[in-house]
């Protein structure tokens, strides 16, 4: 038999499932439905003049992602594609590890700065999301070009000019991401540590706690929720990003 404190939690329990009700159904139609119908696709024969046969399945658009057609009409197996995958996702995770280790001191910094402070610092955050992206890298590309301002800095400790090879490499892209993504990790982390109640922070002092022990044992588990946010709207944003670019 139920307690009246299980009936209240099991209560408690059915409206919160009231609440985030309408918000699933939406998801489920707009998200899950889709996804679900584009794997459906992905096994269907095409059509000769576009489309797909319903009702024909094949797994053909798998093997030709994984393999190629030989002379004799064998099956060889193609690494392009997974290459090209490996480098994007390892670029991505690079990218919000960068993002990271950069957006939470800085978010940490903003957070304990005053309210004038604070609102200014914000500002210059938000300032790279008034101009165009291309713009953007475009600035950076004549900053890392073969006799640029960086190539040219480079020439007053000796190195040769044009010998780094800057741009067009893994670290320029790299430099390119941090710099346009950055803002979607500091803006989230800042919400909460602005949210955070210091007094946990004092309360961890007063027991003897450390720095280094307050930020890992309170701070740390408290900003997670930004960090997971930040970290989700980066990957959103890289995979827009690279939607505009194949466009």
């Amino acid at each position: 038999m139920s307690t009246p404190r299980q009936l209240a939690e099991r209560r408690q329990l059915v409206r919160r499932l009231g609440l985030i009700a309408p918000g699933m159904a939406v998801l489920a139609v707009f998200l899950i439905a889709p996804l679900a119908i584009m794997l459906l696709v992905s096994f269907l024969q095409p059509g000769d003049y576009g489309g797909v046969k319903w009702g024909e399945y094949s797994v053909e658009a798998y093997v030709g992602f994984l393999y190629e057609r030989d002379f004799d009409d064998s099956l060889v197996f193609n690494t392009d594609y997974l290459g090209i995958f490996q480098r994007s996702f390892w670029l991505a995770v690079a990218t919000t590890a960068g993002c990271l280790l950069i957006g939470f001191p800085t978010a940490l910094y903003l957070a304990l700065q005053s309210e004038r402070k604070r609102n200014l610092l914000l500002f210059l955050v938000t300032v790279p999301f008034w101009t165009n992206l291309l713009v953007r890298v475009y600035a950076w590309m004549l900053l890392l070009r073969n006799g640029g301002l960086v190539d040219s800095a480079l020439g007053v400790f000796g190195v040769p000019e044009g010998s780094v090879g800057l741009l067009y490499s893994n670290g320029a892209v790299m430099i390119g991401l941090l710099y346009s993504f950055l803002p979607f990790m500091v803006l989230p982390i800042y919400t909460s540590l602005e949210k955070l109640d210091w007094r946990l922070v004092e309360a961890a002092f007063d027991l003897g706690a450390n720095r280094w022990q307050a930020l890992k044992r309170v701070i740390l588990p408290l900003a997670l929720p930004g960090m997971l946010a930040g970290a989700t709207l980066l990957f959103n944003g890289l995979r827009q990003r690279g939607q505009e670019v194949r466009a």
